[in-house]
């Protein structure tokens, strides 16, 4: 989890790469756009989890529920096709999938 200044700074500059010829942002919402909308278009479940639609933090309990499906917390964020880019920024920051970790495996050192 990041704090709500990271993910306001993290949002700002990808917003601002995306508006470079061959930034980082603008490659990370050519990636997400698409993504999200195609989640949308086939996953109809409703607006969740709650906390997401009323734009809080999540209690210990919810915490603990099984996540939903990325096109229920898409629509739980407000994301539509036609999500400007900043908007579009933001409401990455809220989405974990956005936030990848890659598992990285030494074999030997020298």
């Amino acid at each position: 989890n990041f704090s709500e200044v990271s993910k306001r700074t993290i949002a700002a500059a990808t917003y601002e790469s995306s508006q470079t010829t061959d930034g980082y942002g603008k490659a990370s919402l050519k990636k997400w756009r698409p993504k999200l909308v195609d989640a949308l278009r086939t996953d109809p479940s409703p607006a969740a989890p709650l906390y997401m639609v009323e734009g809080r933090r999540p209690t210990e309990a919810e915490m603990s529920e099984p996540r939903p499906s990325l096109a229920a917390r898409a629509r739980a964020l407000g994301f539509r096709s036609t999500t400007n880019d900043k908007q579009l920024c933001r409401l990455l920051m809220e989405i974990d999938e956005y936030h990848g970790q890659h598992v990285i495996q030494f074999v030997e050192y020298d």
